[in-house]
Parts: structure tokens; C-alpha cells; sequence
């Protein structure tokens, strides 16, 4: 089903966020950092499935939008309750159409609507959107885990036409070496930060 009603207009979309850019980067920058990453790797796996499933240029807008925004909720609900926090706090930001603001409420719910949270019994099945972040956000937390892409992609395929589209699933196969070298350099980078971390500044 589609993320929204509105008219796919993604110039005038785009001008209009950008008067509430501030709001915006309030939201991501008060996050821990750990969470903040995982917004953006988010958004990278997202573009790269939803270039792959040939999205327009404002299905694949709202998609980025939609994945860099989904866990803002997190800021202070860290729980089940974090995805409708997240839609409190983007709603307030009039640029959000309707699209991005259900893929922060609905990025947890399975594809065939069967399970997930929160349950909306008047969305039977989160749209097709917000599947693809949720399938990205599972990517990222496989990668967080130190999971193999080889496993992460058995896990989708377990959960294939049940908690994840089969369709998006296929999609992530077949770009699944782009996908291992986005996945190596997120690796490469939390090394350096780790190392960097750990070094001692001087005079302390």
C-alpha cells in the first residue's frame, strides 16, 4: 500500500524541510551517538535497496528521510515505545509528509502485518516504504552484532513473505556485494573510532 496520499512533488517537498532544517537536526543530534550512526547507516542500506528496486526520485526521498528519522524516539524511549515517540516528534515538523512520518511509526511492524508494534488496526500492513526500512534497520543491527552478511541474509530469507517482503528480500540478494562492501567500510570505520578512542590524550 502507499506511504502517503499526497502528491509525489519531491522539489517543493524538499523546499519546505528546509525551512525546519534546524528542527530536523535537533532531532538526530540530541541522539547517543551509537543510535545516531545506526539512523545513518540505516539510510545508506536504504537508498542502496531502494535504488536497486528502481524507486522514483520522491519514493526514494521520503525513503532516506523516513530512515535517517526512524529512531529519534529512542532520544527517550529506548523500549517498544520508541516508534510512536519517534511519530510525536516528527509530526510536529510540518515540512514530514505523511510517508516519513509512518515509516518512524510503522518500521518495526512485519510486512503481512501479523506482528511487530505497535499494531494500528486501521493499517493493516505498514506500506511498502517503511518495509524497506525495516529490512535496512535489520541489516544494520546483523552488522552491529558482528553477523555475517552470509547469515543476515539466511535471517531475512527466514522471515521472507512473513515479518520482511519477499520482493525486498530478492532486491537485497542481488546487490548483495554492494551491500558487503558498505557493510566492510561501516566495520573499517567503528575499528578507527574504537582505536582512536582508546588512546590516551596527553597530560592526562
Amino acid at each position: 500500500m502507499p506511504c502517503d496520499q499526497d502528491a509525489c512533488n519531491t522539489k517543493a517537498e524538499q523546499e519546505q524541510l528546509a525551512e525546519y532544517d534546524v528542527e530536523l537536526v535537533k532531532l538526530l543530534v540530541r541522539l547517543e551517538h551509537e543510535i545516531f550512526m545506526h539512523c545513518l547507516r540505516t539510510h545508506d542500506l536504504a537508498q542502496a535497496i531502494g535504488s536497486a528496486l528502481g524507486l522514483s526520485s520522491p519514493e526514494l526521498f521520503r525513503l532516506k528521510m523516513g530512515a535517517l528519522l526512524h529512531d529519534v524516539g529512542k532520544h527517550d524511549a529506548p523500549g517498544p515505545e520508541h516508534p510512536r515517540r519517534g511519530w510525536e516528534y516528527v509530526s510536529s515538523i510540518p515540512g514530514l509528509s505523511t510517508g516519513i512520518k509512518n515509516i518512524v511509526l510503522h518500521h518495526h511492524r512485519w510486512a503481512d502485518g501479523t506482528g511487530g508494534y505497535p499494531q494500528d488496526p486501521e493499517e493493516e500492513r505498514p506500506c511498502f516504504l517503511t518495509q524497506i526500512v525495516s529490512v535496512a534497520d535489520t541489516i544494520d543491527r546483523c552488522l552491529v552484532r558482528q553477523v555475517s552478511l552470509e547469515d543476515c541474509l539466511a535471517f531475512l530469507d527466514s522471515g521472507s513473505g512473513t515479518q520482511f517482503n519477499q520482493y525486498i528480500v530478492k532486491a537485497v540478494k542481488n546487490i548483495s556485494t554492494e551491500l558487503a562492501e558498505l557493510m566492510t567500510s561501516y566495520a573499517e570505520y567503528q575499528t578507527q573510532a574504537a582505536i582512536g578512542h582508546n588512546i590516551p590524550s596527553r597530560g592526562r
